[in-house]
């Protein structure tokens, strides 16, 4: 019975966090070159992460970000945001589509500011 419950919850947290997302194109810190990276990250982590993975990078629906860069190399970590992983909770999306290489760049640099 529970986990009949548990996975439409998940679903549904999950779509609620990418409906409350939106787009990059569309964000406050948009997608022009003059925006403070670390801003960028912080602004896009907030609306489209934290969700999942917690408002500090602790965990919540996701897997803990804290200390995710001593586990992981750049390039695999700009891969799971960009094109997105399968867990054991449920699957991440993608963000590749909704921004920029330098957005989803500065979301993976975010990461090391949190913890």
């Amino acid at each position: 019975m529970r986990a009949t419950i548990v996975v439409p919850l998940l679903s549904l947290l999950l779509t609620l966090g990418l409906v409350a997302c939106g787009g990059g194109s569309d964000s406050a810190s948009g997608s022009g070159g003059g925006a403070d990276p670390a801003v960028v990250g912080a602004e896009i982590y907030e609306r489209c992460c934290a969700s999942c993975h917690g408002a500090d990078g602790g965990g919540f629906v996701g897997p803990p970000v804290v200390g995710v860069h001593d586990r992981l190399d750049d390039a695999a970590i700009l891969d799971g945001i960009a094109n997105g992983r399968i867990g054991e909770v449920g699957q991440m999306p993608g963000w590749s589509g909704q921004y920029s290489p330098a957005e989803l760049a500065a979301v993976a640099e975010h990461l090391r500011t949190l913890g």
